[in-house]
């Protein structure tokens, strides 16, 4: 059954096919990163985006969302490589520009904090260790730290509080919704609250298939008009790889 978009005035809208994604996505995730890159699940996004970019016919498309996966999950050395793999490194597209200028200072400070670490230890005990990670956006290896000490057990909300903020940069929208479940009076303010409704959105987004996301990034992404040709004539993709 064929599902088609909206598409400006004086074009055919596109139409696409369950097994256009499965030609388009032969030889590379690419449906699977299109869709963590729609309901922003950042860091595995950013680890699609990587196998993708092995594939030269999508390597503008690619560099582009990965790197813009990798900023949003704090993977800084990831996105120093697809950075490397952009076509024109002169100059960022807009949605990634200021992404990659805030990431700056960050990098900068995590490498005062592993001198820090090193001349003078933080006390293991105290959630000193874990919001300096979250601030640096060392969200895997804070959301690591918080359940390997038990800081839920020692202080709740601020543990609490903190995996939330990390289930967010990494798109960990279940975890999230679960926190929200299990401690909904440590979830401070209406913006976490507001971040636990974004993430079931998120959900009921991908729960309608790889088909809608793909049209949607198509539609509305920054580099979906990187993929449209794709969308278009995915049969063209599949021939030379057989």
């Amino acid at each position: 059954m064929e599902t088609p978009s909206p598409s400006p005035a004086g074009r055919a809208p596109l139409l696409l096919e369950p097994v256009d994604l499965l030609l388009l996505s032969a030889t590379a995730p690419l449906s699977d990163a299109v869709s963590a890159t729609v309901c922003a699940r950042w860091g595995e996004a950013a680890d699609l985006w990587l196998d993708v970019c092995r594939q030269d016919v999508y390597l503008p498309m690619a560099a582009r969302c990965g790197l813009e996966a990798t900023l949003q999950a704090g993977l800084y050395d990831l996105a120093q490589y697809f950075h490397t793999r952009l076509d024109d490194t002169s100059s960022l597209p807009d949605f990634l520009a200021e992404p990659w200028r805030q990431s700056l200072p960050i990098r900068r400070d995590r490498a005062r904090h592993h001198a820090e670490r090193r001349d003078a230890p933080l006390r293991p005990g105290s959630l000193q260790v874990t919001r300096r990670l979250v601030d640096l956006r060392f969200y895997r290896e804070a959301i690591g730290d918080i359940f390997r000490r038990r800081l839920i057990g020692t202080d709740r909300r601020a543990a609490v509080s903190l995996l939330a903020e990390c289930y967010v940069r990494l798109g960990r929208h279940e975890a999230l919704v679960a926190l929200g479940r299990s401690h909904p009076f440590y979830l401070p303010g209406a913006g976490l609250k507001d971040r636990v409704l974004t993430a079931e959105r998120a959900l009921a987004r991908e729960a309608v298939g790889p088909v809608q996301c793909a049209l949607e990034f198509a539609r509305r992404h920054p580099a979906g008009h990187l993929l449209v040709p794709f969308l278009q004539s995915p049969q063209l993709v599949f021939a030379p790889h057989g």
